[in-house]
């Protein structure tokens, strides 16, 4: 699927595809801004998604580590069982988004509410990271904000500092085999967040039947993860 227009809206849309040819051996190809919603990407070996574009209740799966994402971007309420690259001078949001895996930012970004079970690189640019469990952080540059956040290893790499908040403890998940990245009621993550709140990924509704909808894609061989 390529997609060369201006101000696409995909949505409720589930693309499935292992051997794929065309542009660059991509199989969704969106040159300009975009908004995707309820959109379930799994199987295929990459993409590419223009900037300036939006994704709501999305979830990306893929066979190899070729997703990219160009800044500025806003993603919300979604989940990435792949490793996925955001690239670009602007900066990223991600707000409520799951990552079990280690990131691949290049550039700047802002997450907030967010779990990632690996590594946080954070780039060159000023980036933050506010309200989130993190596997571990590591920074090229001073400057980044790293507030009430749970950096699970304790490993602050490089020029990473934590900030106010911040501590290290395992955050007890329910079953993170299965997509299950909520807290238990005995977790240290509960009610630490600069709201009062829980720290980390808060599911939404359509979050948990997405999370149901990947692992059946996984249980057929579709998806890996």
């Amino acid at each position: 699927m390529v997609i060369k227009a201006s101000q696409v809206a995909l949505e409720r849309l589930l693309i499935v595809h292992k051997d794929v040819g065309g542009e660059g051996q991509n199989s969704l190809v969106i040159s300009g801004p975009c908004r995707l919603r309820s959109v379930i990407f799994a199987g295929a070996p990459s993409f590419s998604i223009g900037p300036d574009s939006q994704m709501e209740k999305c979830c990306f799966g893929a066979w190899s580590n070729n997703g990219h994402v160009k800044t500025p971007t806003t993603i919300r309420n979604s989940i990435a069982v792949m490793h996925f690259g955001i690239d670009g001078s602007a900066k990223a949001v991600l707000e409520n988004v799951l990552i079990p895996t280690t990131n691949l930012f290049e550039a700047p970004f802002e997450l907030r509410f967010c779990t990632v079970s690996g590594q946080t690189l954070f780039p060159e640019g000023e980036s933050s990271a506010l309200d989130s469990i993190l596997g571990s952080v590591q920074a090229r540059r001073e400057g980044n904000r790293i507030d009430y956040c749970n950096v699970v290893s304790g490993k602050f790499v490089d020029l990473a500092r934590p900030g106010k908040g911040c501590f290290s403890a395992d955050p007890q998940f329910v079953d993170p085999k299965n997509l299950d990245y909520r807290l238990l009621p005995t977790s240290p993550c509960i009610g630490k967040a600069s709201d009062g709140g829980d720290l980390g990924c808060r599911y939404t509704p359509e979050m948990i039947e997405m999370c149901r909808k990947a692992l059946e894609l996984r249980a057929q061989g579709i998806i890996k993860f």
